[in-house]
């Protein structure tokens, strides 16, 4: 593998959101370190990334978790410097993910702001990085050499005692190029890792490396030319900041496009890709000039309206309606350049999209997604405030229903909803399953969204077709958080779906102990059996033995003495399903109660968790009458304290706070037990006959 995929991955363990490539911020970054004479300790890092691997990118995530406790400061250094490592370099890679933080206006070549943000604190002691020169071109190898010579007697001719940084990029890649007066070239190309260093004189073999890394862009190798932007920083307080500026603007100035150089035509739409990627309206005016067709497109079907709505180029986006371009062109998978622009949070440039009448803000793609369900996905608020602006429908939903406010609230958006509800948008439209937004907020975790939408006046005990409530999904996913926000609204926790399951019993289904817990807090009836006549002890018993939901339910006084209302139908349902070992018990569990004179074989959850073979829970349910009788003089202890504590006298307050105290430390103590017993069952061999 080679060192780029190697941290690819080593990103996606992080969280970081998945990304093709990061060679623009390791680019960048490597440019701090040239400049500040760290190369070496730059590549130690990769290496530690590389060698590390999973394992390190595990170690970061449990001491964070950890709140770096029990940990060696060796290691929480060279922990924490790869985390501020990769936050660093994805803000400058990708900054359209960080919209709340960088605002919607900057893009990846806005690195001089960008670095405010980003850049060490070795790099902003030195004033940040600066940018001198920004320009595309297209160069054979021989024009590349010339051009590699001319930045470099340029550089020299200043003096500067700062190493000069570059990134040339094509669309496919960026390379990380400095250059020291005196001393020469180094290169960095993540995809032919690592470093490598070129004499002045040796710029013939630096523009093979620069060849080889940037022309794989083209169309077919056979052109001999690259395409690429150069963008050129120092830092703000170099000394001879101004005398670089002055020299490459001059620099800059001699370089003027013609119509030879434009003139070939898979070349030219890489020009007019680079040009509109960097925002040159220079270079944009002058292919016009000499007839590039800004409605073609090249690589991934992307035209160069497109491009500058992605990158959030507004003044692009003005030169290229002037020259008639499509501004509602699509993919081929129908995104317009307003989806794109909607997609990055660039609400700059839906406006400048709304000044062209022939422009669709509404137009979606072929799935039916519109510019405003993925600005609702995607959390840019900003944007659906300028698409309402503009008139759009907010309501628009997809083939299966769902609106922006159901995207935004799953994804958790709660400022989307928050915006969406200014604009009278139907907070209790239903998908065709019947689910609404509140629905999805409950499925997936979202409490603040929960209660952005009950501000909003959302209906949250609504249904989805089934029965099915936010509670009971809530439930059913272990969202203890959103449980105790319904809470605060009055929700029915008791409201159960057409197969009467209730939120507890789902819970219990699945061993949402905590669930359990937070339902039990909020008055839920435990005992409430499903039409299969299961209840939630039951269900804990039966499926999986849950034994840590049996030691909530225990806790909070369920009956476990409810025996199931058909035994011959349960047993027949067993045999029919089953067969060895649970049949084995199963036999003995009726032969047992035969002996007891039992004319009519009674089933409870203590039983069939004997019969499914769950020792933890089997072995908890044999002591849930002791269990239970602590439980409830410990309640009563509680309620003497609080009947104490309600007088008026001083001494009554006090002995009625002891009791409560002690009553917290009884049932905490409890609590231990029960789950030592869940966590460490009896070190002797279960045994099959034992009741």
């Amino acid at each position: 593998m080679t060192a780029h995929s190697d941290i690819l991955g080593f990103a996606l363990q992080l969280g970081y959101k998945h990304k093709d490539k990061l060679s623009s911020g390791l680019s960048i970054r490597w440019l701090e370190a040239s400049i500040l004479g760290e190369i070496i300790g730059f590549d130690n890092r990769i290496q530690t990334i590389r060698g590390g691997g999973l394992q390190l990118a595990h170690s970061i995530l449990e001491a964070e978790k950890n709140k770096w406790k029990n940990i060696t400061e060796v290691d929480k250094h060279t922990l924490l410097d790869i985390r501020a490592f990769f936050d660093s370099l994805m803000l400058f890679q990708q900054p359209s993910d960080y919209v709340t933080f960088v605002g919607d206006s900057l893009w990846r070549g806005n690195v001089e702001a960008l670095s405010r943000l980003a850049s060490s604190d070795e790099i902003q002691s030195l004033g940040g990085l600066a940018m001198l020169y920004s320009a595309p071109g297209i160069y054979t190898q021989a024009e590349l050499k010339q051009y590699l010579d001319s930045l470099g007697a340029i550089i020299e001719s200043t003096q500067s005692k700062e190493p000069v940084g570059m990134l040339l990029s094509s669309r496919d890649n960026t390379i990380a190029l400095s250059y020291r007066a005196g001393n020469g070239w180094q290169i960095m190309d993540i995809n032919q890792y690592s470093s490598l260093s070129f004499e002045p004189s040796q710029t013939d073999s630096l523009a093979v490396e620069i060849a080889h890394g940037l022309r794989s862009s083209l169309a077919s190798e056979s052109h001999a030319y690259s395409v690429f932007n150069t963008s050129t920083f120092t830092t703000g307080k170099n000394l001879q900041l101004t005398q670089l500026k002055e020299a490459l603007a001059e620099f800059k100035g001699n370089h003027v496009l013609t119509e030879s150089v434009a003139s070939p035509e898979l070349v030219r739409l890489d020009l007019a890709d680079i040009a509109v990627r960097y925002g040159h309206i220079q270079v944009v005016a002058e292919l016009a000039k000499h007839g590039v067709d800004f409605n073609m497109a090249k690589k991934g079907d992307k035209t160069p309206a497109y491009i500058a709505a992605r990158y959030g180029h507004t003044h692009v986006i003005a030169q290229l309606a002037q020259h008639g371009v499509d501004l509602n062109k699509a993919r081929e998978n129908g995104a317009a350049p307003a989806f794109i622009a909607a997609q990055n949070g660039h609400a700059h440039v839906i406006a400048e999209l709304a000044k062209h009448d022939a422009v669709e803000l509404n137009k979606a793609r072929h799935d039916g997604t519109t510019p405003a369900y993925v600005a609702a996905y995607c959390g840019h608020a900003n944007v659906i405030t300028e698409l309402a602006q503009h008139g759009v429908d907010l309501n628009m939903a997809k083939k299966s229903g769902a609106t922006p406010a159901h995207i935004a609230a799953k994804k958790g958006h709660a400022n989307v909803i928050t915006e969406l509800a200014k604009h009278d948008v139907d907070l209790n439209k239903t998908m065709k399953d019947g689910a609404t937004p509140i629905y999805a907020a409950a499925q997936n975790g979202h409490a603040n969204v929960i209660a952005e939408l009950a501000k909003h006046g959302a209906d949250l005990n609504k249904a989805m077709q089934g029965g099915a409530t936010p509670a009971f999904v809530a439930a059913q996913n272990g969202h203890v958080n959103v449980i105790a926000d319904l809470a605060k609204h009055g929700v029915d926790f008791n409201l159960a779906d057409d197969d009467d399951i209730t939120p507890a019993y789902v819970a219990a289904y699945n061993g949402r102990a905590n669930v359990i817990d937070e339902l039990a807090n909020h008055g839920v009836d435990l005992n409430k059996a499903g039409s299969d006549g299961l209840t939630p002890a039951f269900v804990a018993a039966y499926y999986n033995g849950h034994a840590n939901v049996i030691a909530s339910l225990m806790m909070f006084g369920a009956n476990f003495d409810l025996p199931y209302k058909s035994s011959d139908e349960l047993i027949q349902h067993i045999r029919d399903h089953h067969e060895g070992d649970v049949i084995a018990r199963l036999d003995r569990l009726i032969q047992r109660k035969e002996k007891g004179h039992n004319s009519d074989i009674s089933i409870t959850p203590k039983d069939i968790a004997f019969v499914m073979g769950h020792e933890q829970a089997h072995q908890l349910l044999q002591k849930t009458q002791k269990i239970g009788l602590v439980f409830q003089q410990i309640k009563q202890l509680r309620l003497h304290g609080e009947q104490i504590a309600q007088q008026t006298d001083s001494k009554s307050k006090s002995e009625g706070g002891k009791a409560i105290a002690l009553a917290g430390k009884l049932n905490d103590s409890v609590k231990s037990y029960i789950l030592a017993l869940t966590a460490n069952p009896k070190d002797d061999k279960y045994n099959a006959t034992t009741f």
